[in-house]
């Protein structure tokens, strides 16, 4: 008589679902900014944290690039990174002038200094009106474009990596440039500011 075959061991537990974790899906309201995410990063290529900064800016302005970035998936991440940016303008303007005034004075402040163009100033005002309407409830929070809000942040950090002292009046003229950066920083009072001084870049 044949003996029958031993008996199996413990048969192993069917091996459970795997859980698929849920992948963002790109805002349609972004397409045409970039073709897909990673291009968002050569989008924000000319945003350059500048090393010397405080910790304090350079984690406001890394947010706000990240932000700008992670837009292609929530559009309204842009508008915020504008106003993120402003937490690093505010702070760098305060500690320059020696004033704990509200932004718009100290933007005002700074423009009369020569800290930077008339032009500079009203865009930086701007963004300024933009991050309190959107306090308020007045402003939408998709009221800018993932391109514009580069060139809207790009502004905020140029006083960061600068000298802390105050420059002197020989000193303000675009010709001559801030202490301590290059000369010829005419391109740094346009809205988009990419193209002046490298050091105020931050990406």
């Amino acid at each position: 008589m044949n003996s029958m075959p031993p008996a199996p061991g413990p048969l192993p537990l069917p091996a459970p679902d795997l859980q698929v974790p849920d992948l963002p899906t790109p805002d349609p309201r972004s397409w045409g900014t970039a073709p897909d995410f990673a291009a968002m990063r050569a989008l924000t290529a000319g945003l350059v944290v500048p090393g010397n900064a405080s910790m304090y800016v350079m984690s406001a302005l890394e947010t706000s690039r990240e932000l700008i970035r992670y837009s292609y998936y929530r559009y309204e991440f842009a508008t915020v990174a504008v106003a993120q940016s402003l937490f690093a303008l505010e702070h760098v303007l305060a500690e320059r002038l020696g004033s704990d005034g509200p932004l718009g004075e100290l933007i005002g402040r700074a423009a009369e200094d020569g800290l930077f163009s008339a032009g500079l100033a009203a865009d930086l005002d701007d963004c300024r009106l933009l991050r309190d309407g959107l306090t308020r409830g007045a402003r939408s929070s998709a009221a800018v474009t993932p391109i514009r809000a580069v060139a809207r942040c790009a502004p905020s950090s140029t006083p960061s990596p600068c000298s802390s002292a105050r420059p002197s009046p020989r000193k303000r003229s675009a010709e001559t440039g801030w202490p301590g950066c290059t000369k010829n920083t005419g391109a740094l009072c346009s809205p988009t500011a990419s193209a002046g001084c490298p050091s105020r870049e931050w990406s």
